[in-house]
């Protein structure tokens, strides 16, 4: 079985290195690559050498993938011809969450004429509470659009994302969707069914343990509390709260411990098992995690139950090899490479590893051996997807997958119970509202007393995922060795974990302007390592996406320059996902900010210090970098009390004005010539004011706005002036984030979406 094994592995590592390698290169250097290939397996050919031969077929499905992709591609753009118009899409939904204004429309009928199906994203522009159900088909209006690309380093890929569902497009309804036809019978049965479930839940449960109850059952993590999800990724819980393997094997794991008792033969076993699971993924939404989880799952039972077929990893290769043969974008899919990195894993570590492990209590020691096994397999992916490493995880999930694999399974039988009796039903909730609540105690008094022990680990590099391969290679070998080559190994294992443990890069990074979107934001790192954040954008994430990216989990002071969601949307989720030392804003910010209001008190347990602006401030920060800080009073702005701020590091300063506009921008009390300005009120016209910019002659002025933003910034009379007088001017909606860099005590600057020109 081995050879079958190795010759498999080639195979299918060169058709998926053909498909990556034909999305990423090039269109110069992709030809060129083919150009080479062929010219290899023409020589090999010729030579008729066997070796070579091998070799050259790997070359040949490696051109395959390539092709595959390619033609994958241009199916992918078929209606680039309708992207940014109004247009109307009829189509049956696929996939719809509760708690998000989003659904997948798959499309049958594109401005009123029939089209070879595609799936869409469609995202409500108005406001409304209904929730559109699986499998109605319904009629949209509104403007086609691309899904964007990440529009800071280390920020969302949308476009990725999407891709690896199969999704290219998204529309921006413009107002309801129009009702074509009721969901057929068996959808229209799963939402009667999710619709009863839920208000039994309501019926049965506490308002919090009954969103709880819904959001693990059907993979609805915006029915839990953003704190309580932030603390269970910590953790290395967050799986526990997504439909996917682990609860479709829960599930299918019951069920056939239920049906052990009943003379079933394998098929009818399988079938009812079939019906039960594929109900089950309906009911969770039909997301993709849980329908690939029960295909999984009912294929291996098939294989191993009636053909006695147990080779694990050959089986996920191939049916590895057939998803990314209906769509090879899923190569980019997260949910998929974890699921099937740690599918594969388990098959070949577990069991080895349980032989260094003690026999008895078994079941401790077994659950013990999988999650250690799981945490040494996902530990490179969730570092490179995530920035996050979480070593306490082995222990939490030894805790909390018991207890999860006994609320799925009990939840589902005390709903059927109640169908029969209600008593028995009450009394199944009542167990199921007490483990909940058990649930909750637990994750909180162990964070509590242990922490989370959760760190930011920033991007890792190559080198770093080649290491921890070889550390994994080396491991795998050395367990299924003798005592004495065990011995002989120990040091090569441990010198591979000391190569694969991540690195400090050089600090070169200084200043980073972020797109928050229509709001502003932005990142300092000063020369000794800590950070600074001048204001924190309208996202609550994408500020904490950049500083985990880059490893941060301390900040030394977040600045605000007053309290307008714009400025300050991000503040509470910095405040709870980092250690903030010190926190900067005006005297009145509190009293003029409505969104800053419950500050007091979530800071109330905190270490973090508040300081009020009342007039200038002068902070020497480092021996080198100095902070200059002013309270100005606009009068005849909204944003009555502005604080802005100037950072200077050995002759380069650095100018935050926030929203100063109009006449206030003369009371700004600095005097020195700045490098980078920000421009005042992302650049708005009446921020426009020729001499303030030649009072700081800035080297670059740049200007955070959002895309296609309602307000225009930056105003084209600023973008005219500017030019005018000979300033640069970067805009974030153009191309992204700006990042600079110190290069011999000069300035130099890059865009997070090079392809697009300077402004």
């Amino acid at each position: 079985m081995y050879p079958i094994r190795r010759v498999q592995l080639a195979f299918l590592v060169s058709f998926a290195f053909g498909l990556l390698a034909r999305d990423n290169f090039s269109q110069g250097y992709f030809t060129f690559l083919c150009f080479l290939l062929v010219s290899v397996l023409v020589g090999a050919y010729l030579a008729k050498e066997k070796r070579v031969n091998r070799l050259a077929l790997y070359g040949l499905i490696f051109l395959v993938g390539c092709t595959y992709m390619h033609v994958s591609q241009l199916a992918s753009h078929h209606y680039d011809a309708f992207l940014n118009q109004e247009v109307t899409v009829r189509g049956k939904v696929i996939s719809s969450l509760k708690e998000k204004p989003t659904l997948f429309l798959r499309v049958e009928t594109l401005e009123g004429r029939e089209v070879k199906p595609f799936t869409v994203q469609v995202k409500k522009a108005y406001q409304d509470e209904r929730h559109y159900l699986l499998g109605e088909r319904l009629s949209f209006e509104g403007k086609l659009t691309a899904p964007q690309v990440a529009r800071n380093l280390g920020g969302f890929d949308e476009a990725k994302y999407l891709k690896s569902k199969g999704v290219f497009y998204k529309l921006k309804a413009k107002k309801e969707g129009v009702n074509l036809e009721e969901a057929s019978t068996i959808f229209g049965l799963v939402n009667q069914t999710r619709a009863y479930l839920t208000s039994l839940f309501e019926k049965e449960l506490s308002p919090k343990n009954a969103r709880f109850l819904e959001g693990v059952l059907f993979g609805e993590r915006g029915l839990l509390e953003e704190d309580f999800y932030a603390l269970s990724q910590k953790m290395g819980l967050a799986h526990l709260f997504a439909v996917s393997g682990l609860h479709v094997g829960f599930l299918a794991l019951f069920i056939l411990l239920v049906f052990r008792f009943l003379p079933f033969k394998h098929f009818l076993l399988l079938g009812a098992l079939a019906i039960l699971l594929i109900y089950y993924t309906l009911l969770a939404g039909g997301v993709p995690s849980a329908i690939r989880a029960t295909g999984l799952i009912l294929l291996a039972l098939l294989l191993k139950k009636c053909l006695h077929y147990q080779d694990l990893p050959t089986l996920l290769g191939w049916i590895f090899f057939v998803l990314v043969l209906a769509n090879p974008f899923a190569l980019y899919d997260i949910g998929v490479i974890l699921s099937f990195s740690l599918a594969l894993g388990l098959g070949l570590f577990n069991s080895t590893l349980r032989g260094y492990l003690p026999q008895k209590p078994k079941a401790l020691w077994n659950a013990f051996g999988i999650s250690l096994t799981a945490e040494l397999i996902s530990l490179p992916l969730i570092a490179y997807f995530f920035y996050l490493v979480t070593p306490f995880s082995v222990f939490y999930n030894l805790i909390f997958v018991p207890l999860f694999s006994i609320l799925v399974p009990l939840a589902l039988l005390s709903c059927l119970l109640h169908t029969v009796s209600g008593v028995l039903g009450a009394c199944g909730f009542w167990l199921v509202d007490k483990l909940i609540s058990l649930i909750f105690f637990l994750m909180a008094h162990l964070e509590h007393f242990f922490g989370t022990g959760h760190f930011y680990v920033g991007t890792p590099s190559l080198l770093w995922l080649l290491g921890y391969g070889l550390f994994l290679f080396v491991l795998y070998y050395v367990l299924r060795s003798k005592k004495i080559r065990l011995v002989m190994g120990m040091g090569l294992v441990f010198s591979c974990l000391a190569f694969s443990l991540p690195t400090t890069p050089p600090k070169a990074l200084s200043l980073s302007v972020l797109d928050v979107g229509q709001g502003s934001g932005a990142t300092y790192q000063l020369s000794n390592g800590k950070w600074l954040v001048f204001d924190t954008g309208t996202s609550k994430d994408t500020l904490a996406s950049d500083l985990r990216y880059r490893g941060v989990d301390e900040i030394e002071a977040i600045i605000l320059s007053h309290g307008d969601q714009d400025h300050v949307g991000g503040l509470y989720h910095l405040l709870r996902d980092f250690k903030v030392d010190h926190l900067v804003l005006s005297q009145y910010a509190f009293e003029h900010s409505e969104h800053l209001k419950d500050l007091p008190y979530y800071l109330s347990d905190k270490a973090t210090k508040v300081h009020f602006i009342e007039g200038q401030s002068h902070l020497a920060l480092t021996d080198s970098e100095s902070l200059d800080l002013a309270l100005i009073d606009q009068i005849e702005a909204p944003n009555s009390h502005e604080v802005v701020a100037l950072l200077c590091d050995e002759g380069i300063n650095y100018l935050f004005p926030g929203d100063t506009e109009g006449r206030a921008l003369e009371e700004i009390p600095f005097s020195s010539k700045v490098d980078v300005l920000l421009a005042p009120h992302h650049g708005s016209k009446n921020s426009w004011d020729e001499a303030f910019y030649n009072k700081y002659q800035p080297k670059l002025v740049v200007a955070s706005a959002g895309v296609d933003n309602r307000f225009h910034h930056p105003h084209q009379e600023v973008v005219e002036g500017l030019a005018k007088l000979g300033y640069p001017l970067l805009q974030t909606p153009k191309g992204g984030a700006v990042y600079f860099y110190q290069e011999a005590k000069s300035l130099a600057y890059q865009r997070a979406l090079p392809e697009v020109a300077d402004d």
